[in-house]
């Protein structure tokens, strides 16, 4: 498979993948834009193609970014849940280990940036690209490796074979630099290199012999691998095996071609971009509009020009007059110049100025349309990839019902991005456990809600206050709580987890003051229950304050752990409590001795 992809053969799809790339990225970047626009046969010649071309300010990159900008938004949902954790891992030191692994996952930048950044971008713009995890060397018995991503973009994609929607191999096409020497001077060359990712080894075939140099066969090669010759000239093997047992890469795009019957992907806005090349060509006429026609035209009588031997613009030698420049008569040519007209005997013979000079304005009706024609276009493309123009309104005017339909609308459009994100993530966590040797008893999982309740804090707090006015049951506003909780500590995971456990255990949550307060009358609530409910927010610091020094994270514990742990704290606390008489005084408490009633 590898020689044949080095003597040319690309899979089936491959031109198809290279164009739709090629388009994707000219209408995001808005670089190499002329090549989209077509000239108008009948009624323009190459000139006036190319001053259109010149006179044309593109305005698709910014409308496809717009189209991109609610895809940020579904990695900072309020309600997803992401699970990393490990069996019997109370102290959560081997999923700290690994969360440390993928902070370093593309430089200075997390798996979690990675994704919600250039997988995002690369899936609409490159979606046939693949991603690729590697690994440089490393010594085994002191540190683990270091995976990274390798992009691979649908141009160097050569081929690859799935089965039963796993991917089976990739054959990529990369080019190596190499430093050579020659005639005393020092130059960098580009050469092939061919690669084949399969489930357990990995091929490479890397061009050589720039010199004339050659390898000897079966050269040691680190971690494991063997160079040997291959009877083709000039090329070398390079065999690493990972035995990984799956192919270390991914692809980007998660929307499947149907013209290629589901074997290749394209963009998400992909239903957008007929309407993007509408917008192309109108752009460019209502350029070309304002540039040459959308201006007043100014009509003038003037003087004639009394430049000495000026003769209706010439002199008598045939030269052309220097002052009127061949106009023969006086001419405006700045603000600072002006007509002067002497001033008659008579003053029936003044004239009106208003009926010297006019200014003809063209109509604005064309103009009007094509601007209205170009902001359809850009709403357009909106419903067409969101079934909804809901991020492009400037004013919010229209019902509740109405607004939440649009919602759901966009819900709908973005879950499949959402899965996806979800499955991408999952792939690179459990892959990157595998390749350090940190995946058995591993569960990795990001989950999105179908209702992705992208909402912002105040529109958060007046549901809140709605369904307090409302007098709806608790649990209602825990959900409210919740998704608030989600918002406020999203860059600080500690305090979340803080949050979280303190819901967990409130022993009157959602209750108000007054339910409380007929709770603790009743002589049929638990004691724990009480002593937990007064000494709630000092116990719980103590506790997390007293584990802290045995390296223990409260807050992060298996629910399980730490309710067994409150409620040893909490039956230790109830002897210490003094306990009231009936005549409303404390008990009288001798130290060391058990307490007496009050007689």
């Amino acid at each position: 498979m590898l020689i044949r992809a080095i003597e040319g053969y690309k899979h089936p799809n491959y031109q198809r993948t290279v164009d739709l790339a090629d388009t994707y990225r000219k209408l995001y970047t808005g670089e190499d834009m002329d090549s989209l626009m077509r000239k108008f046969d009948k009624r323009e010649d190459n000139e006036q193609f190319e001053q259109r071309k010149r006179i044309t300010q593109h305005i698709t990159s910014t409308v496809m970014r717009n189209l991109l900008k609610p895809q940020f938004k579904v990695p900072r949902a309020n309600n997803v849940q992401i699970v990393l954790k490990y069996d019997n891992d109370q102290e959560n030191k081997r999923a700290d280990e690994l969360r440390k692994i993928l902070y370093r996952f593309n430089g200075n930048r997390t798996l979690d940036e990675y994704m919600r950044d250039k997988w995002i971008k690369i899936s609409n713009i490159d979606p046939d690209a693949f991603i690729i995890l590697e690994w440089g060397s490393f010594d085994s018995k002191s540190e683990k490796a270091s995976p990274y991503p390798f992009e691979v973009y649908s141009k160097d994609v050569l081929d690859f074979s799935y089965e039963n929607k796993v991917l089976n191999y990739l054959i990529v096409f990369s080019r190596v630099p190499v430093e050579t020497v020659e005639m005393d001077r020092t130059e960098i060359k580009y050469i092939p290199r061919y690669t084949l990712y399969s489930k357990d080894v990995t091929l490479t075939m890397t061009q050589t012999g720039l010199n004339g140099e050659q390898y000897d066969t079966a050269v040691d090669y680190p971690n494991g691998s063997v160079i040997v010759t291959h009877d083709m000239k000039n090329w070398i093997y390079i065999i690493s095996s990972h035995s990984l047992g799956f192919t270390p890469a991914v692809c980007v795009g998660f929307v499947e071609d149907e013209y290629t019957f589901g074997q290749t992907m394209i963009s998400m806005i992909d239903d957008a971009v007929p309407i993007l090349m509408k917008m192309v060509k109108a752009n460019s006429e209502l350029d070309l509009t304002m540039a040459l026609h959308a201006f007043p035209q100014k009509i003038q009588y003037s003087k004639r020009c009394d430049y000495e031997g000026c003769d209706d613009g010439y002199l008598p030698e045939g030269t052309e007059c220097p002052v009127c420049h061949g106009a023969g008569v006086k001419m405006i040519t700045s603000a600072q110049d002006s007509l002067v007209i002497k001033l008659p005997k008579d003053t029936k013979d003044i004239v009106d100025v208003k009926n010297m000079i006019h200014y003809a304005y063209p109509p604005v009706e064309l103009v009007e349309f094509q601007d209205k024609y170009i902001s359809r276009l850009t709403e357009w493309c909106k419903e067409a990839v969101y079934n909804t123009e809901i991020f492009s309104r400037k004013e919010i005017a229209e019902t509740a019902t109405g607004k939440n339909i649009d919602l759901q609308n966009v819900y709908d459009s973005l879950y499949t991005l959402a899965e996806s994100y979800s499955e991408t993530w999952t792939f690179f966590v459990t892959s990157v456990a595998k390749i350090v040797d940190m995946d058995k008893g591993l569960t990795a999982k990001m989950i999105f809600s179908k209702d992705f309740k992208m909402k912002s804090l105040n529109d958060l707090y007046n549901e809140l206050k709605i369904v307090s006015d409302s007098k709806a049951d608790s649990f209602v506003k825990d959900q409210i709580q919740d998704d608030i909780a989600r918002v406020m500590y999203h860059d600080n995971p500690t305090e979340y987890y803080k949050w979280l456990t303190k819901k967990a255990f409130y022993p009157f949550s959602g209750k108000s003051p007054q339910e409380i307060a007929i709770a603790l009358a009743s002589p049929y609530l638990p004691e724990d229950v009480k002593t937990l409910y007064y000494n709630f927010g000092w116990l719980l610091d103590m506790i997390a304050l007293d584990l802290e020094k045995k390296n223990q994270n409260f807050w992060i514990m298996p629910i399980s752990e730490q309710y067994k742990i409150i409620q040893s704290y909490v039956k230790k606390l109830i002897p210490e409590i003094p306990e009231p008489n009936y005549n409303g005084e404390e008990d009288q408490e001798v130290p060391g001795q058990p307490r007496q009633k009050v007689e």
